[in-house]
């Protein structure tokens, strides 16, 4: 043999590739667990973000596979073949409000019921059409939180009517809550918490034909280039109708997206009637090279007329909204924007208690932040400075008001060790007046009087990262301007998976709301007061049928409302299934049942 050969031999041993035992994990729905622990002996990896791992390892026979709220499982290796592994996560526990899947099986059609279910969230709704369902974040807003369908903002400056009267029953397939920590990024009313309300998602196709006290029909069809969705829904006199579309074209690292919507609600209870519009679109465009540059032009409008054989009154508005953020791409990101807004309402009572009322606002911001995560912590800091200028008038008394003012705000999130984590917010937001409260009892001099809103609160949360997890909340908030005085609110819940088949989801909230205007204002709806709210939810799921069952607490006109809802879903087919449910809303009960798609 050479002996050149025999002395490299050792090196060559050295630089050979190491054996790898390669694979993917996923959990029960197809969906890649990142994170994910992989042990083969002595040897450790974690799944990426597409749930994909490499382990070098020789000679394995088997690996363990273990992740947060998941049942552990042991796999075969199988010499030359990747490992697909599929675990069973306990999505009770895996999301910390209702997922997409949940949205398609609890009992509930309406948006507003269904976002409720989310720990803190409190959900006043009222026995008259207006103002209708508010929902805000521990009970921090008098107006609700601010809402946005498909990306564009439902925005009433004229008389605050609630922005839930735009969805049908089972329109919106998927809810996500933005903290108040992030207000400074969205302006008016998202001091209450911000909620994107998603009528589409990114399965293929899915649809709904429901009957009973309640019934629903819905299709919808998302693809790579863009989606759309119809739905309609009738109930108790009321009688909704909506429509969207998206449509979207990428080219390299750019891409443009363009949005519109549609909705139509008649509510015609006894003898009286409202009917409500609402339209909007949106175009947003966006780009990432070094800098992440979005930019987007929305406008909506609406309006509702309600009548009665003795009276009637109007409102309508508008809003028009233009914006651009740049942020870099580094693990510390840092961003900036500005925005323009100008929105218009006007207000009309046949009966003359209200003199014919009208106005425009008009707004800018400028906003700069940071953003930045790690493996125990995450945090959002930023400020942005606001000018607000009102012109309009009462009958025949016009009058101008203006207001400038900085929000820096904050959230962060930090694991204090493996089962621990503690969240913290902090800062100013702000709710500005209506037209109807702004002229009708127009303020002395030009200083426009609006919410001013100073924020601080905690959650610290506890998981044994298997099969519980618990949670305790405060909130402090003071509130002055228009209303003035202070909101403290204190609640607790937890999530814990009794067994593989069965959940349960609970939460309580005492919201304690000391606010009240500083003159009387015209204003639908009862004065704000002292509430608790909560919700006891569990789910039981075995071979694809699921059972719901939630005994829930809302406010109904800011009286305690406890009710029993419950609902059923049993596969007919690989992508149809039978759906029943009964909840009770503002005292009536409702029930439905038919056919809706596999989430």
């Amino acid at each position: 043999m050479n002996p050149l050969l025999l002395l490299a031999f050792p090196a060559l041993l050295a630089a050979a590739p190491s054996p790898l035992v390669v694979g993917s994990v996923r959990d029960q729905y197809g969906a890649p667990i990142a994170g994910a622990r992989i042990t083969v002996g002595d040897a450790t990896a974690r799944t990426d973000e597409q749930g994909t791992f490499a382990l070098p390892s020789s000679g394995a026979r088997q690996v363990a596979i273990a992740c947060d709220y998941c049942e552990p499982i042991t796999v075969s290796v199988r010499a030359g073949e990747p490992v697909v592994a599929l675990v069973h996560r306990y999505d009770a526990l895996a999301s910390a409000a209702p997922s997409e899947r949940d949205f398609a099986f609890v009992p509930y059609g309406r948006a507003e019921s269904a976002a409720a279910l989310a720990p803190f969230t409190l959900l006043e709704n009222s026995a008259q059409p207006l103002p209708g369902p508010q929902l805000s974040d521990r009970g921090l807003s008098n107006r609700g939180m601010l809402v946005l369908a498909d990306g564009i903002p439902l925005y009433d400056v004229a008389s605050n009517e609630s922005p839930f009267l735009n969805f049908p029953s089972h329109d919106v397939e998927r809810a996500t809550r933005l903290p108040p920590g992030d207000a400074f990024l969205y302006g008016d009313l998202a001091g209450g918490g911000t909620l994107l309300a998603d009528t589409r998602t990114a399965q293929a196709r899915s649809g709904a034909l429901l009957d009973g006290t309640s019934s629903a029909a819905r299709v919808a069809q998302s693809g790579s280039s863009g989606a759309w969705s119809a739905a309609a829904s009738h109930e108790a006199d009321d009688t909704r109708i909506a429509a969207d579309v998206e449509l979207r074209a990428a080219q390299g690292d750019q891409s443009l997206t363009f949005t519109a919507l549609a909705a139509r609600d008649r509510f015609a209870p006894n003898a009286q009637h409202v009917d409500t519009s609402n339209d909007g679109f949106r175009l947003d465009y966006g780009s990432a090279r070094e800098q992440r540059v979005d930019a987007s032009l929305t406008a909506q409008n609406g309006g509702y007329d309600w009548g009665t054989p003795a009276t009637a009154f109007s409102a309508r508005w508008s809003d028009v909204q233009a914006q651009a953020q740049v942020a870099t791409q580094t693990r510390l990101q840092v961003f900036t924007g500005a925005a323009i807004r100008v929105s218009s309402g006007a207000y009309a009572a046949a009966d003359g208690s209200v003199p014919p009322t009208a106005g425009a606002i008009a707004q800018t911001r400028v906003d700069a932040g940071v953003q930045t995560s790690g493996d125990r912590y995450e945090l959002h800091a930023g400020a942005a400075a606001f000018t607000t200028h009102y012109g309009g008038g009462s009958g025949t008394s016009p009058a101008t008001f203006d207001a400038a003012f900085v929000t820096p705000s904050m959230w962060g999130r930090y694991e204090l060790g493996p089962q621990w984590s503690y969240e913290a917010q902090a800062g100013a937001s702000f709710s500005l007046p209506t037209i109807l409260e702004t002229f009708v009892t127009a303020p002395e001099g030009p200083a426009l009087v609006l919410d001013r809103n100073a924020l601080f609160e905690q959650t610290l949360t506890y998981s044994d990262l298997h099969r519980f997890r618990a949670s305790l909340t405060s909130a402090h908030e003071r509130v002055s301007g228009l209303d003035n005085g202070f909101v403290h609110a204190a609640g607790a819940g937890i999530a814990w998976q009794v067994s593989p088949l069965l959940s349960l989801r609970a939460w309580v909230l005492r919201s304690n709301n000391f606010t009240h205007p500083y003159e009387p204002v015209y204003r639908f709806g009862v004065p704000v007061q002292p509430a608790t709210v909560g919700s006891a939810w569990l789910t039981y799921e075995r071979r694809a049928v699921r059972i719901d069952a939630v005994y829930r607490r809302d406010l109904l006109d800011y009286a305690g409302d406890s009710h029993l809802d419950a609902s059923i879903s049993v596969p007919v087919s690989s992508e149809l299934r039978i759906f029943g449910a009964t909840e009770r809303r503002a005292g009536e009960r409702y029930i439905s049942f038919g056919l809706r798609t596999q989430p």
